[in-house]
C-alpha cells in the first residue's frame, strides 16, 4: 500500500483521476464504513454504534486501489471524532502531506480530495452541495464529484464481494481484527494489479455493498465551512461549468 509522499507522486494519482473521472487535481476519494463485528467479551457498549450494531470503523483514501487505510476506531465514536483522529485527515489539516502547490495544478486550483457529506468541507477536501434548492451549476458540481467519488464505493464493494469475511459480522479476537482487515486491503491492491479476473468477474454490482456487512457513516452536520473552503468549491464549480465542462447526462 504505497502512500504518495511527494508532489510528483500526488500528480501521478491526479493524472489518473483526471483521465478516468474528469476531476482534475484530485489525490483520491475518501470514505468510511462501519465493519460489523461480534464484540469481544466484556466490552459492553464500547463498539455499539448509533445504527444499532457493533462495529469498528474503516476509513480509506482510494485511487484505483487503496492508498491509505485507517481501521480500528470503535463504532460508538461520533463521525467527527473518528475522522478527526484519522492520521491522514490531521496531516491534510496541518498541511504536511506535501501536496502540489496551486501553480502546478490545472487552472491554478488547489489540490483536493473528494468525499461525501460525512466529511467537513475544507480547502483541500470537497464535499457536495446540500441537495435542497440546487442551482444548475451546483448540480453539475455534485455530479462531477459523485462520479469521482464512486471509485471508493466500488473499491469497498469489490473487496466485500470477493472476500467472504465481510458477508457476516466478523468474529475473532480483538487484537486480530485490524491486522486482518489491513491484510485484505493489501491483498486487494495486489490482485487489482496482477489479476485481470479479480475485479472483472464481480460485475457491475461491485459498487453496491450489502448493508449488513459494510455500512456507510452518517452524514455529518459540521456547521458553516470556512470562507476559503467555500471559495475553493466555488472555483471548481465555475471550472466545471466553463472551460472544464464535459458532456452531461440528459436527466441531471
Amino acid at each position: 500500500m504505497k502512500f504518495p509522499s511527494t508532489p510528483q507522486e500526488w500528480q501521478t494519482v491526479a493524472s489518473h483521476f483526471a483521465q478516468r473521472w474528469d476531476f482534475p487535481n484530485c489525490g483520491g476519494a475518501i470514505d468510511g464504513k462501519h465493519v460489523h463485528i461480534v464484540p469481544p467479551p466484556n466490552s459492553g457498549s464500547y463498539y455499539y454504534n448509533c445504527k444499532g450494531f457493533n462495529s469498528i470503523v474503516m476509513l480509506a483514501v482510494v485511487s484505483a486501489k487503496f492508498l491509505y487505510v485507517d481501521v480500528g476506531k470503535n463504532g460508538r465514536m461520533s463521525n467527527g471524532g473518528v475522522i478527526a483522529q484519522m492520521e491522514f485527515y490531521r496531516r491534510l489539516q496541518n498541511g504536511s502531506l506535501d501536496l502540489p502547490p496551486p501553480e502546478e495544478n490545472v487552472e491554478g486550483l488547489p489540490f483536493v480530495f473528494v468525499a461525501d457529506e460525512a466529511f467537513v468541507l475544507g480547502d483541500h477536501l470537497m464535499r457536495p452541495f446540500p441537495m435542497r434548492t440546487l442551482t444548475p451549476e451546483q448540480r453539475v458540481f455534485n455530479y462531477r464529484l459523485a462520479r469521482a467519488r464512486r471509485v471508493v464505493e466500488n473499491t469497498f464493494g469489490i473487496m466485500a464481494s470477493r472476500f467472504r469475511l465481510f458477508l457476516t459480522p466478523i468474529h475473532m479476537a480483538e487484537y486480530k481484527l485490524n491486522h486482518i482487515i489491513l491484510a485484505y486491503c493489501v491483498l486487494h491492491n495486489f490482485l487489482r494489479q496482477h489479476s485481470a479476473n479479480y475485479a472483472g468477474s464481480v460485475g457491475p454490482e461491485a459498487g453496491i455493498i450489502n448493508e449488513t456487512t459494510l455500512t456507510a457513516l452518517e452524514s455529518g452536520h459540521p456547521g458553516l465551512p470556512s470562507l476559503s473552503a467555500r471559495d475553493v468549491r466555488l472555483r471548481y464549480l465555475e471550472f466545471f461549468a466553463g472551460r472544464g465542462a464535459i458532456n452531461m447526462p440528459d436527466n441531471l
